[in-house]
């Protein structure tokens, strides 16, 4: 159970930080 919860927090993280790269990067490139 914890490693489950541990993968969806991860996971989550990733989504976080991916979109946040995105509107750095489209920010940027404007």
């Amino acid at each position: 159970v914890l490693a489950d919860v541990m993968n969806t927090g991860i996971a989550s993280m990733k989504e976080v930080v991916c979109h946040k790269i995105r509107l750095f990067g489209s920010n940027g490139k404007a």
